[in-house]
């Protein structure tokens, strides 16, 4: 998390009124960074020179860094070639003058990757999340990357050589050379124990990769074809609720398949809404107005 300002005692005071925002101690593992954007780009260089593949810097809850993160930080990350990606939002924008409640503020994400760390992760790249299947039943795959990258220590290890759909391999991850700061630490913190618990369904269950995958991910994940008949099954409880999120690939057409293809089953099956009450987004999504 940045907190970005021209004097390094301003971000700091933003950062500890992050704490007020929230009404509680924000606390995380992850790394926090507070200063001007020419202290900030040494640190951001040399962790990017660990051999880290890429990491996301992300604003504060305040209007003010995003913009600042964009001018003041990326121009020094670009000097040292660091700087490969930008995604933008205006999620925080004029956040501090509207009315907002406390738990209605949100964050956004600046991605950027280190081309010397040898990452070959584009965002083009995570196209083949619905183009690259040997099969029928999985040309829309939802967390390919589950299924064929993973990175540990900064190494990009390509798991492509296993069958999605044949045995869950009996490997155990590194769990020695994980950076503590990523996620997948903050959600597992036994790297060895997880890999056990899907071991052993895995094995009583007959799973394949891809089954483990779906049966055992923290999320509302549906992986397969539209037209897959367990696709739809698992997609049957999600009518209970009031909207289906879908989290395509991070590059301008990420959607395009989702809406081309998903998008009219789901539509037949009463899933995914066919009409609109509003014009805009918030009515869309049914929420309260912040004024």
């Amino acid at each position: 998390m940045v907190f970005l300002d021209d004097d390094p005692t301003a971000a700091a005071a933003r950062r500890d009124r992050l704490d007020t925002l929230a009404g509680e101690p924000y606390t995380s593992d992850a790394r926090i960074f507070a200063g001007t954007p020419t202290q900030l780009a040494d640190p951001l260089q040399e962790l990017a020179s660990t051999g880290l593949a890429g990491f996301r810097l992300r604003p504060a809850v305040l209007g003010h860094d995003l913009p600042a993160i964009t001018r003041g930080l990326v121009p020094e990350l670009q000097r040292g070639n660091a700087f490969r990606h930008v995604h933008e939002a205006d999620t925080l924008r004029g956040l501090l003058g509207l009315p907002r409640p406390a738990n209605r503020c949100t964050t956004t994400t600046t991605v950027w990757s280190d081309p010397k760390a040898g990452s070959h992760i584009e965002f083009s790249f995570f196209a083949y999340f619905a183009r690259t299947a040997e099969r029928a039943k999985s040309d829309f795959l939802f967390l390919a990357d589950e299924l064929r990258l993973r990175e540990q220590g900064g190494k990009i290890y390509d798991l492509s050589s296993y069958d999605p759909d044949g045995p869950l391999p009996d490997i155990d991850p590194d769990a020695e050379h994980i950076s503590r700061g990523r996620a997948q630490v903050r959600m597992y913190r036994d790297p060895l124990a997880t890999a056990r618990e899907r071991r052993e369904p895995a094995a009583a269950n007959n799973w394949s990769i891809r089954d483990v995958i779906v049966e055992t991910g923290n999320r509302q994940n549906f992986v397969g074809s539209p037209h897959h008949r367990r696709h739809h099954q698992r997609l049957r409880p999600v009518r209970r609720r009031r909207r289906l999120h879908p989290c395509p690939s991070h590059h301008p057409t990420g959607l395009d398949d989702f809406a081309d293809r998903a998008v009219p089953p789901l539509q037949e099956q009463g899933v995914f809404r066919k009409d609109y009450k509003g014009p805009t987004l918030r009515d869309h999504l049914a929420a309260a107005a912040p004024w």
